[in-house]
């Protein structure tokens, strides 16, 4: 099988913390989770990676998950995570109903859709 554009992708999720107010305590706190010892205190505590490569990890599982994210050529980051929690919530729970019965995909898209709008309409 020939090289694809595709090779080296990752695809994957994460976290993000956004600041609504700015203010110069806020601001110290932003910085000092963007640095390695406090991503460190996550990578310690388990359950997630970090943003930065030089991080270490116990778990061999996100050990090995960092060795892929930090080789991957593109990060991609999934569309669950940029909706409403009702449309996150049901979008994860069809992958894993159509995973489990492809032949539901056209009643799991018609209940996607009515989700979708009244997330939508709400959000």
């Amino acid at each position: 099988m020939g090289n694809s554009q595709f090779d080296g992708n990752v695809n994957g999720f994460y976290d993000n913390l956004a600041v609504y107010n700015d203010k110069p305590g806020v601001r110290k706190l932003m910085q000092y989770l963007s640095t390695a010892p406090a991503q460190q205190i996550w990578a310690d505590d388990g359950g997630t990676l970090g943003g930065i490569k030089s991080l270490t990890y116990k778990d061999p599982i996100f050990q090995r998950a960092a060795e892929v994210a930090n080789s991957a050529k593109n990060l991609l980051v999934t569309a669950g995570d940029f909706m409403p929690s009702d449309m996150r919530n049901a979008f994860w729970k069809s992958l894993l109903d159509v995973t489990r019965d492809p032949g539901s995909l056209d009643s799991v898209l018609k209940h996607l859709d009515a989700v979708q709008a009244a997330a939508y309409k709400a959000a």
